[in-house]
């Protein structure tokens, strides 16, 4: 297992992928794993997350807005050349975006929240 951060959005009492919707939505449970949709697992498509808080933090501040978690990753999978366009994700689409990925993305198989985000205490 590797720590990294991962960027979700609450909804009501859960966590969901902050970009990711429709067809491609990821449910967090804290404490429990997560795994991509099994269609995009087949195209060599993971769970994105990033490899230090302050990557995970200028997504958010490029976003607007979103929740920095504590999180383990098993099962590195390598970035795909093109990120997906998230428009098209949600419809099962498979659309390459123009974008390159954030920096600091990584790839894994399965991600677990932290039980307690205590990701506030992890910058150096």
């Amino acid at each position: 297992m590797v720590s990294c951060w991962k960027v979700v959005k609450k909804r009501g009492r859960d966590y969901y992928s902050i970009c990711a919707d429709g067809e491609a939505k990821v449910h967090y449970p804290a404490g429990d794993w997560a795994e991509a949709p099994e269609w995009l697992e087949k195209l060599g498509y993971g769970l994105c997350v990033f490899d230090t808080p302050e990557a995970a933090q200028r997504f958010v501040d490029d976003l607007g807005g979103g929740e920095i978690w504590l999180a383990s990753g098993e099962g590195e999978i390598p970035l795909p050349e093109k990120m997906l366009l998230l428009v098209s994700l949600a419809s099962r689409e498979i659309t390459a975006s123009y974008k390159p990925w954030p920096e600091g993305t990584r790839m894994y198989r399965k991600v677990q929240l932290a039980l307690a985000n205590d990701s506030e205490g992890t910058e150096e």
